[in-house]
């Protein structure tokens, strides 16, 4: 044989068909491909090039590989034969083969494919956001197929034109928009190098990513009316749904309620309006529930020939007090005459009889006094009010803080278990001032908990103010003759504001005899602590001193290098501010200098 001819026994078994990506990058070559093109390019070098070696780099200056990578030359991976360009089995086994296949086999399969939102912030309902796919070194990148999946559904598929054979990075982006009708949806990436038939690499997976659209708060109605029997058991709902799930809060006739679900469960039902108010970050929206007692039970009226006199007429009480009152009858025919209460009912046949209790601990308690007259009867209820003073009045803040001048926050008074509401007045104060009142005409008469809310836009001036809210409970001429009070403890308000320069904001000039010596002085208020900076030209004879919060520029000897602008810098966490000062040099007066 002669020449550059590859000498080779018949396998036993086929050469395998398979291409190899041995993470070396390039593109795939069957087994069957290397033989050939050694065979092939060894007759082409003794054709045209007759007794040279057939070495690795030639092999690469052939085909045209355009890669540099070292391994390629490595000196063992070919040994020519020294007379002629020959390679025979027993110069080049299987093995040897398997190390030319890791020359050609120059195909990468992703390091990793991830998919991520490149857009900041919570996908919006309508609104459109980016996601971002990344696949990282990935080899020869024009043979990459990359698909957008929606719910595994294909929804866009790139390609890439990019014809370097070494691993790169590539990234593909994808503009989604979801409304509140799809709730959520889940998206991936894949990254697949596709050489066609059974040549190409498994695909590599993204992570999945779940998007859903936030809206606000909608409900299925606005009203409804709910019919019930007088004592009735009930639940009403209040049907909203958002993204994020809302929040929700109930009043009954204006009075807030303690129960912060969707649902509100009715115990006693009496004929009221039921407000829900269902709030999330991006929006709020109220349902308003009216709920009718169907035939209430009717409340006897009194005669008015009744020839009952009660003393007093009104009873205003503390729960948990003694109390008192005296029944007369105004006519001599009565065969009878008593209180019914739940506690101290008595009867008597005298016109006088007085209705004592030690304590009044019930909140149903209403004495009813009466008479028998003949075979009639007459009846007079004594109006009794019971109170009772909260337990807690609490101020917290329901946004979190600090406080941000020019910024909406909003204060709560929250005040437990007070009765009547019908007497109760809130009112909020900033320091003395009084910022609020509220009263409430609920008819309710046990004791319940209700909130007030106070919406403040601070200012500076509000910084370390003190807010508090009162509860009053006014209980009309029969009452305390002072009115049963409890204030919160103030709360603090701490208030952060942008620097504000002291003395002038404005740019200032400053005028200096040269030689002379001069302090430039800067100083801010602000919340938090403004940090002063000043910024100028840099020289031997300038220098920046510190005293508390205030930084100053020492000029010694000034000179007219030293002219020009001085800018003073105060920056904190909410804004920054700037002054230029302006420092004019002048030249000594001659005159005045010989005069002295």
């Amino acid at each position: 044989m002669g020449g550059c001819d590859l000498i080779t026994e018949s396998p036993s078994r086929p050469l395998p068909l398979s291409p190899l990506c041995l993470g070396m990058g390039g593109f795939p070559v069957h087994l069957h491909q290397v033989l050939f093109i050694i065979i092939s390019t060894c007759h082409r070098q003794q054709q045209v090039l007759t007794k040279r070696s057939c070495s690795g780099v030639h092999l690469i200056e052939i085909l045209k590989l355009d890669i540099d990578w070292t391994i390629l030359k490595h000196p063992h991976f070919f040994h020519p034969h020294p007379s002629s360009c020959m390679l025979t089995t027993s110069m080049l086994p299987l093995r040897m083969l398997g190390l030319l296949m890791l020359m050609f086999s120059l195909c990468e399969n992703p390091e990793a494919v991830t998919l991520f939102q490149s857009t900041y912030g919570a996908a919006l309902e309508s609104t459109y956001y980016e996601m971002q796919c990344d696949v990282d070194d990935v080899a020869p990148i024009h043979n990459l197929t990359l698909r957008w999946y929606k719910n595994n559904e294909t929804i866009k598929t790139d390609y890439f034109t990019n014809i370097t054979k070494r691993p790169v990075s590539e990234s593909s982006n994808l503009t989604v928009s979801l409304n509140r009708g799809e709730k959520e949806a889940q998206f991936r990436c894949e990254a697949q190098l596709d050489f066609g038939g059974h040549a190409s690499q498994p695909p590599v997976t993204s992570n999945v990513y779940t998007l859903s659209a936030h809206y606000a708060p909608v409900l299925k109605n606005k009203t409804e009316d709910v019919y019930l029997s007088e004592g009735e058991y009930a639940i009403l709902n209040c049907g909203a749904e958002g993204d994020p799930a809302p929040g929700f809060r109930w009043s009954r006739d204006g009075v807030n309620l303690m129960d912060r679900t969707n649902e509100l469960n009715i115990s006693t039902a009496t004929s009221a309006i039921y407000n829900c108010t269902a709030t999330n970050y991006r929006g709020s929206t109220t349902k308003q529930i009216r709920v009718h007692v169907e035939n209430p039970t009717p409340v006897p009226s009194t005669p008015e020939s009744c020839p009952i006199v009660l003393i007093p007429a009104e009873i205003v009480v503390r729960f948990g007090d003694p109390t008192s009152a005296t029944c007369n009858a105004s006519t001599k025919d009565l065969t009878l005459m008593g209180w019914e209460a739940t506690k101290g009912s008595k009867a008597t046949n005298e016109r006088v009889i007085t209705w004592t209790v030690e304590k009044v601990d019930s909140w149903d308690e209403q004495p009813l006094c009466y008479i028998n007259v003949k075979e009639m009867q007459c009846k007079k209820s004594l109006n009794i009010i019971l109170y009772k003073t909260p337990d807690n009045v609490l101020v917290s803040a329901m946004d979190p803080g600090p406080m941000v001048e020019g910024r909406e926050y909003r204060l709560n008074c929250f005040i437990t278990n007070v009765a009547p509401l019908e007497k109760l007045k809130l009112i909020w104060y900033r320091g003395d001032e009084t910022m609020l009142s509220r009263v409430f005409s609920s008819t309710t008469n046990t004791p319940t908990n209700v909130s007030f809310d106070l919406e403040v836009t601070p200012n500076r001036a509000d910084n370390r103010a003190h807010f508090r809210c009162a509860a009053e409970l006014h209980l009309g001429p029969n009452g305390p003759a002072l009115v049963p009070t409890v204030t919160s403890s103030p709360y603090e308000a701490v208030v952060h504001y942008a620097p504000v320069f002291n003395g002038s904001n404005s740019e200032e000039e400053v005028n200096v005899i040269s030689g002379d010596n001069v302090t430039l002085d800067c100083s801010a208020d602000g919340n938090p602590h403004p940090e002063i900076t000043w910024k100028s030209s840099a020289a031997l004879n300038v220098m920046v001193t510190t005293r508390g919060r205030q930084k100053s520029i020492i000029v010694t000897e000034a000179t007219s290098t030293n002219a020009g602008s001085y800018v003073c810098v105060a920056r904190n966490e909410v804004g920054i501010v700037v002054k230029t000062v302006k420092l004019v040099v002048k030249g000594i007066n001659i005159d005045l200098v010989q005069n002295t």
